[in-house]
Protein backbone atom coordinates (compact mmCIF):
# COMPACT_ATOMS: atom_id res chain seq x y z
CA UNK A 1 0.00 0.00 0.00
CA UNK A 2 2.61 2.67 0.96
CA UNK A 3 4.49 1.91 -2.94
CA UNK A 4 0.76 2.64 -4.38
CA UNK A 5 0.76 5.88 -2.20
CA UNK A 6 4.06 6.92 -3.37
CA UNK A 7 3.43 5.92 -6.86
CA UNK A 8 -0.04 7.90 -6.57
CA UNK A 9 1.76 10.98 -5.01
CA UNK A 10 4.43 10.95 -7.65
CA UNK A 11 1.83 10.73 -10.25
CA UNK A 12 0.78 14.44 -9.20
CA UNK A 13 3.86 15.76 -10.74
CA UNK A 14 3.89 13.80 -13.97
CA UNK A 15 3.06 16.50 -16.17
CA UNK A 16 6.16 17.94 -14.73
CA UNK A 17 9.24 17.32 -17.61
CA UNK A 18 12.10 17.92 -16.99
CA UNK A 19 14.29 20.67 -19.23
CA UNK A 20 17.40 17.87 -20.22
CA UNK A 21 15.69 14.52 -21.48
CA UNK A 22 17.32 11.55 -19.26
CA UNK A 23 20.15 10.77 -21.59
CA UNK A 24 21.38 14.26 -21.03
CA UNK A 25 21.10 13.48 -16.77
CA UNK A 26 23.14 11.26 -14.56
CA UNK A 27 21.79 7.79 -14.11
CA UNK A 28 20.08 7.06 -10.97
CA UNK A 29 21.94 4.04 -9.95
CA UNK A 30 21.51 2.49 -7.01
CA UNK A 31 25.01 1.57 -5.39
CA UNK A 32 26.57 -1.18 -3.20
CA UNK A 33 23.24 -3.76 -3.27
CA UNK A 34 23.55 -7.67 -3.15
CA UNK A 35 24.55 -8.63 -6.77
CA UNK A 36 21.38 -11.04 -6.58
CA UNK A 37 19.31 -7.99 -6.15
CA UNK A 38 20.76 -5.69 -8.51
CA UNK A 39 18.39 -4.25 -11.60
CA UNK A 40 20.04 -1.80 -14.48
CA UNK A 41 18.38 0.47 -16.42
CA UNK A 42 18.38 -2.04 -19.38
CA UNK A 43 16.53 -5.05 -17.28
CA UNK A 44 13.61 -2.24 -16.03
CA UNK A 45 13.00 -1.09 -19.94
CA UNK A 46 13.05 -4.70 -21.23
CA UNK A 47 10.23 -5.72 -18.28
CA UNK A 48 8.24 -2.60 -19.57
CA UNK A 49 8.54 -3.50 -22.86
CA UNK A 50 7.29 -6.99 -22.61
CA UNK A 51 4.86 -5.83 -20.24
CA UNK A 52 3.18 -3.32 -23.09
CA UNK A 53 3.92 -5.92 -25.60
CA UNK A 54 1.80 -8.02 -23.71
CA UNK A 55 -0.86 -5.88 -22.02
CA UNK A 56 -0.75 -2.63 -23.71
CA UNK A 57 0.92 0.87 -22.90
CA UNK A 58 -1.62 2.21 -20.75
CA UNK A 59 -0.73 -1.10 -18.32
CA UNK A 60 3.24 -0.01 -17.88
CA UNK A 61 3.50 1.43 -14.59
CA UNK A 62 6.05 1.31 -12.13
CA UNK A 63 4.39 -1.03 -9.84
CA UNK A 64 3.31 -3.25 -12.87
CA UNK A 65 7.07 -3.35 -13.76
CA UNK A 66 8.37 -3.56 -10.47
CA UNK A 67 6.24 -6.73 -9.97
CA UNK A 68 7.42 -8.25 -13.45
CA UNK A 69 10.70 -7.57 -11.84
CA UNK A 70 9.89 -9.00 -8.32
CA UNK A 71 10.94 -5.91 -7.03
CA UNK A 72 9.04 -2.69 -5.14
CA UNK A 73 7.86 -0.07 -7.30
CA UNK A 74 10.09 2.28 -5.18
CA UNK A 75 13.36 0.36 -6.09
CA UNK A 76 13.10 1.44 -9.93
CA UNK A 77 13.12 5.14 -8.56
CA UNK A 78 16.91 4.60 -7.77
CA UNK A 79 17.19 4.03 -11.56
CA UNK A 80 14.17 5.63 -13.40
CA UNK A 81 12.96 8.95 -11.93
CA UNK A 82 9.50 8.99 -13.68
CA UNK A 83 7.16 6.98 -15.58
CA UNK A 84 7.60 9.46 -18.67
CA UNK A 85 11.48 8.85 -18.49
CA UNK A 86 10.42 5.08 -18.26
CA UNK A 87 8.56 5.49 -21.82
CA UNK A 88 11.27 7.65 -22.94
CA UNK A 89 13.49 4.82 -22.43
CA UNK A 90 11.24 2.89 -24.12
CA UNK A 91 10.64 4.48 -27.03
CA UNK A 92 14.19 4.98 -27.75
CA UNK A 93 14.77 0.98 -27.45
CA UNK A 94 12.27 0.37 -30.05
CA UNK A 95 14.15 2.59 -32.41
CA UNK A 96 17.01 1.29 -31.66
CA UNK A 97 15.08 -2.13 -33.53
CA UNK A 98 14.72 0.04 -36.50
CA UNK A 99 18.29 0.39 -37.42
CA UNK A 100 19.27 -2.20 -40.14
CA UNK A 101 22.30 -4.00 -40.41
CA UNK A 102 25.31 -2.18 -42.20
CA UNK A 103 26.48 -1.87 -44.76
CA UNK A 104 23.20 -0.03 -46.08
CA UNK A 105 21.88 -1.97 -49.26
CA UNK A 106 23.63 -0.41 -52.61
CA UNK A 107 21.58 2.62 -54.08
CA UNK A 108 19.00 4.94 -52.32
CA UNK A 109 15.53 3.34 -53.97
CA UNK A 110 16.76 -0.08 -51.82
CA UNK A 111 18.47 1.65 -48.99
CA UNK A 112 14.94 3.33 -47.93
CA UNK A 113 13.37 0.62 -49.00
CA UNK A 114 14.88 -1.89 -46.30
CA UNK A 115 14.40 0.92 -43.45
CA UNK A 116 10.67 0.97 -44.67
CA UNK A 117 9.94 -2.22 -44.39
CA UNK A 118 11.73 -2.63 -41.18
CA UNK A 119 9.85 0.36 -39.60
CA UNK A 120 6.87 -1.79 -40.35
CA UNK A 121 8.26 -5.00 -39.12
CA UNK A 122 8.76 -3.31 -35.70
CA UNK A 123 5.89 -1.77 -35.63
CA UNK A 124 4.02 -4.64 -35.99
CA UNK A 125 6.34 -6.29 -33.17
CA UNK A 126 4.79 -3.35 -30.75
CA UNK A 127 1.26 -2.49 -31.61
CA UNK A 128 0.84 -0.89 -28.78
CA UNK A 129 3.02 1.56 -30.14
CA UNK A 130 0.01 2.67 -32.69
CA UNK A 131 -2.24 4.06 -30.23
CA UNK A 132 1.03 5.08 -27.75
CA UNK A 133 2.04 7.70 -29.55
CA UNK A 134 5.83 8.91 -30.06
CA UNK A 135 7.84 10.42 -27.66
CA UNK A 136 9.75 14.38 -27.82
CA UNK A 137 12.81 12.92 -26.55
CA UNK A 138 15.50 12.36 -29.17
CA UNK A 139 17.31 9.30 -27.57
CA UNK A 140 21.00 7.78 -28.69
CA UNK A 141 18.87 5.33 -30.81
CA UNK A 142 16.56 7.33 -32.26
CA UNK A 143 19.94 9.84 -33.63
CA UNK A 144 21.17 6.66 -35.03
CA UNK A 145 18.06 5.51 -36.85
CA UNK A 146 17.80 9.13 -38.75
CA UNK A 147 21.39 9.52 -39.07
CA UNK A 148 21.33 5.58 -41.12
CA UNK A 149 17.98 7.26 -43.19
CA UNK A 150 19.68 10.36 -44.14
CA UNK A 151 22.82 7.70 -45.44
CA UNK A 152 20.27 6.05 -47.09
CA UNK A 153 19.26 8.78 -49.34
CA UNK A 154 22.66 10.26 -49.59
CA UNK A 155 22.62 9.44 -53.42
CA UNK A 156 20.20 11.59 -54.10
CA UNK A 157 21.93 14.77 -53.61
CA UNK A 158 19.26 17.08 -51.38
CA UNK A 159 19.69 19.62 -49.41
CA UNK A 160 18.94 18.93 -45.26
CA UNK A 161 15.20 20.52 -45.61
CA UNK A 162 14.63 18.34 -48.64
CA UNK A 163 16.61 15.20 -47.31
CA UNK A 164 13.73 15.63 -44.14
CA UNK A 165 10.54 16.24 -46.21
CA UNK A 166 11.63 12.81 -48.68
CA UNK A 167 12.07 10.93 -45.33
CA UNK A 168 8.80 12.12 -43.82
CA UNK A 169 7.16 11.22 -46.41
CA UNK A 170 7.79 7.98 -46.80
CA UNK A 171 7.77 7.33 -42.67
CA UNK A 172 4.22 9.34 -42.95
CA UNK A 173 3.16 6.12 -45.07
CA UNK A 174 5.14 3.42 -43.63
CA UNK A 175 3.45 4.39 -39.97
CA UNK A 176 0.13 5.51 -41.16
CA UNK A 177 0.00 1.89 -43.03
CA UNK A 178 0.76 0.04 -40.37
CA UNK A 179 -1.17 1.88 -38.00
CA UNK A 180 -3.96 1.08 -39.91
CA UNK A 181 -3.17 -2.54 -39.89
CA UNK A 182 -3.04 -2.88 -36.34
CA UNK A 183 -6.79 -1.37 -35.99
CA UNK A 184 -7.89 -3.97 -38.35
CA UNK A 185 -5.77 -6.77 -36.39
CA UNK A 186 -7.23 -5.63 -33.39
CA UNK A 187 -11.13 -5.51 -34.83
CA UNK A 188 -10.94 -8.87 -36.48
CA UNK A 189 -8.97 -10.76 -33.47
CA UNK A 190 -6.78 -11.85 -36.06
CA UNK A 191 -2.80 -11.48 -36.71
CA UNK A 192 -3.75 -11.37 -40.23
CA UNK A 193 -6.96 -10.00 -41.49
CA UNK A 194 -8.15 -10.93 -44.96
CA UNK A 195 -10.51 -9.22 -46.99
CA UNK A 196 -12.95 -12.49 -46.78
CA UNK A 197 -12.68 -12.22 -43.07
CA UNK A 198 -13.48 -8.49 -42.75
CA UNK A 199 -16.30 -8.89 -45.11
CA UNK A 200 -18.09 -11.89 -42.98
CA UNK A 201 -17.87 -8.98 -40.05
CA UNK A 202 -19.38 -6.28 -42.10
CA UNK A 203 -21.62 -8.19 -44.64
CA UNK A 204 -24.76 -7.81 -43.58
CA UNK A 205 -24.23 -4.17 -42.39
CA UNK A 206 -22.48 -3.80 -45.58
CA UNK A 207 -25.49 -4.85 -47.33
CA UNK A 208 -28.14 -2.56 -46.11
CA UNK A 209 -26.06 0.27 -46.39
CA UNK A 210 -25.63 0.02 -50.05
CA UNK A 211 -29.07 -1.01 -50.35
CA UNK A 212 -30.07 2.75 -49.68
CA UNK A 213 -28.80 4.15 -53.11
CA UNK A 214 -26.74 6.69 -51.33
CA UNK A 215 -23.29 4.70 -51.98
CA UNK A 216 -23.18 4.23 -55.58
CA UNK A 217 -19.65 4.54 -55.97
CA UNK A 218 -19.27 2.27 -53.08
CA UNK A 219 -22.02 0.15 -54.40
CA UNK A 220 -19.89 -0.12 -57.88
CA UNK A 221 -16.78 -1.57 -55.92
CA UNK A 222 -18.64 -3.62 -53.51
CA UNK A 223 -18.23 -6.89 -55.60
CA UNK A 224 -14.45 -6.45 -56.71
CA UNK A 225 -11.30 -8.28 -55.39
CA UNK A 226 -9.62 -6.56 -53.34
CA UNK A 227 -7.24 -6.89 -50.09
CA UNK A 228 -7.29 -5.05 -46.62
CA UNK A 229 -3.67 -4.09 -45.27
CA UNK A 230 -1.36 -6.74 -46.85
CA UNK A 231 2.21 -7.06 -47.90
CA UNK A 232 1.28 -6.49 -51.27
CA UNK A 233 -0.66 -3.09 -50.64
CA UNK A 234 2.47 -2.49 -48.54
CA UNK A 235 4.86 -2.80 -51.17
CA UNK A 236 2.58 -1.32 -53.92
CA UNK A 237 2.07 1.56 -52.19
CA UNK A 238 5.79 1.93 -51.05
CA UNK A 239 6.93 1.58 -54.59
CA UNK A 240 4.39 4.39 -55.67
CA UNK A 241 6.22 6.51 -53.16
CA UNK A 242 9.95 5.94 -53.86
CA UNK A 243 8.60 5.81 -57.53
CA UNK A 244 7.86 9.32 -57.28
CA UNK A 245 10.86 10.38 -54.95
CA UNK A 246 12.58 9.08 -58.14
CA UNK A 247 10.55 11.34 -60.47
CA UNK A 248 10.72 14.34 -59.01
CA UNK A 249 14.61 13.84 -57.36
CA UNK A 250 16.95 11.41 -58.87
CA UNK A 251 19.29 12.96 -61.35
Amino acid sequence: MQGDRDERGRGRHRGRRHAAPVWAREPRERRGRARATELSRADIVRAALEVADEQGHDAVSMRNVARRLGAGAMTLYSYVESKDDLLDLMFDEIMGELLIPEPLPHGWREALGAIARRTREVWLRHPWMASAGQRSSFGPNSMRHVEQSIAAIADLGLGTHESFLVLGAVDDYTLGFTMRQVVQQTALGSDEPSAAEWRAAMERYWEDMIATGDFPHLQAIAASDWEVATDVRFEQGLAWMLDGIAARHER
